[in-house]
Protein backbone atom coordinates (compact mmCIF):
# COMPACT_ATOMS: atom_id res chain seq x y z
CA UNK A 1 0.00 0.00 0.00
CA UNK A 2 1.73 3.74 -1.22
CA UNK A 3 0.53 5.59 1.58
CA UNK A 4 2.22 8.68 0.47
CA UNK A 5 0.16 8.49 -2.67
CA UNK A 6 -3.49 8.32 -0.66
CA UNK A 7 -1.96 11.04 1.78
CA UNK A 8 -1.31 13.50 -1.54
CA UNK A 9 -4.79 12.87 -3.06
CA UNK A 10 -6.30 13.42 0.54
CA UNK A 11 -4.31 16.75 1.01
CA UNK A 12 -5.49 17.38 -3.12
CA UNK A 13 -8.73 16.38 -2.61
CA UNK A 14 -9.65 17.27 0.90
CA UNK A 15 -7.85 21.23 0.71
CA UNK A 16 -9.90 22.67 -1.22
CA UNK A 17 -13.46 21.65 0.21
CA UNK A 18 -12.14 22.71 3.59
CA UNK A 19 -10.98 25.99 2.08
CA UNK A 20 -14.58 26.43 0.91
CA UNK A 21 -16.41 26.00 4.46
CA UNK A 22 -13.83 28.52 5.98
CA UNK A 23 -11.62 26.01 7.17
CA UNK A 24 -7.47 26.90 6.60
CA UNK A 25 -5.41 22.96 7.39
CA UNK A 26 -1.65 23.94 8.21
CA UNK A 27 0.90 21.00 8.08
CA UNK A 28 2.20 20.53 11.56
CA UNK A 29 6.27 21.14 11.48
CA UNK A 30 9.22 22.96 13.24
CA UNK A 31 8.95 25.64 10.14
CA UNK A 32 5.38 26.49 10.71
CA UNK A 33 4.25 29.30 12.75
CA UNK A 34 1.38 27.67 13.99
CA UNK A 35 2.00 25.32 17.01
CA UNK A 36 0.99 21.88 17.09
CA UNK A 37 -1.78 22.25 19.63
CA UNK A 38 -1.65 18.72 20.87
CA UNK A 39 1.93 19.62 22.13
CA UNK A 40 0.27 22.49 24.21
CA UNK A 41 -0.68 20.99 27.42
CA UNK A 42 -3.79 23.17 29.40
CA UNK A 43 -1.43 25.13 31.87
CA UNK A 44 -0.45 27.21 29.02
CA UNK A 45 -4.24 28.40 29.03
CA UNK A 46 -4.35 29.39 32.27
CA UNK A 47 -1.18 31.85 33.27
CA UNK A 48 -1.47 35.19 31.50
CA UNK A 49 1.71 35.93 29.45
CA UNK A 50 3.69 38.78 29.88
CA UNK A 51 4.64 39.41 26.29
CA UNK A 52 8.60 39.83 27.26
CA UNK A 53 10.06 41.26 24.31
CA UNK A 54 6.52 42.54 22.73
CA UNK A 55 6.13 46.22 22.85
CA UNK A 56 2.60 46.84 22.36
CA UNK A 57 2.33 50.84 22.27
CA UNK A 58 -0.92 51.09 24.27
CA UNK A 59 -0.57 54.88 24.20
CA UNK A 60 -0.18 54.76 19.94
CA UNK A 61 -3.18 52.35 19.72
CA UNK A 62 -5.31 54.58 22.34
CA UNK A 63 -4.59 57.60 20.03
CA UNK A 64 -5.39 55.29 16.69
CA UNK A 65 -8.53 54.27 17.95
CA UNK A 66 -9.04 57.75 19.03
CA UNK A 67 -8.19 58.89 15.57
CA UNK A 68 -10.57 56.34 13.69
CA UNK A 69 -13.48 56.94 15.42
CA UNK A 70 -13.10 61.10 14.93
CA UNK A 71 -13.07 60.02 10.80
CA UNK A 72 -15.59 56.66 10.84
CA UNK A 73 -17.87 57.11 14.14
CA UNK A 74 -20.70 58.59 11.99
CA UNK A 75 -20.26 55.86 9.36
CA UNK A 76 -20.10 53.50 11.68
CA UNK A 77 -23.11 54.18 13.77
CA UNK A 78 -25.07 53.74 10.71
CA UNK A 79 -24.34 50.22 10.49
CA UNK A 80 -26.81 48.33 11.64
CA UNK A 81 -27.37 46.68 14.77
CA UNK A 82 -29.98 44.00 14.72
CA UNK A 83 -30.58 40.95 11.95
CA UNK A 84 -32.03 42.64 8.78
CA UNK A 85 -34.80 41.22 6.83
CA UNK A 86 -32.49 39.55 4.17
CA UNK A 87 -30.88 37.62 7.02
CA UNK A 88 -27.49 37.60 5.23
CA UNK A 89 -26.25 41.12 5.73
CA UNK A 90 -23.74 41.75 8.50
CA UNK A 91 -25.13 43.57 11.71
CA UNK A 92 -23.55 44.22 15.01
CA UNK A 93 -24.63 42.22 18.70
CA UNK A 94 -24.80 38.76 16.36
CA UNK A 95 -23.25 37.31 18.96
Amino acid sequence: MNTGYWIRQLRHRAFPALERAGVHVTPVGYSQPIPNTADLTDAIWQRRSELVGVDLRESDQLALVSELGEAFGAECAELPRAPQPDGQSFFFGNG
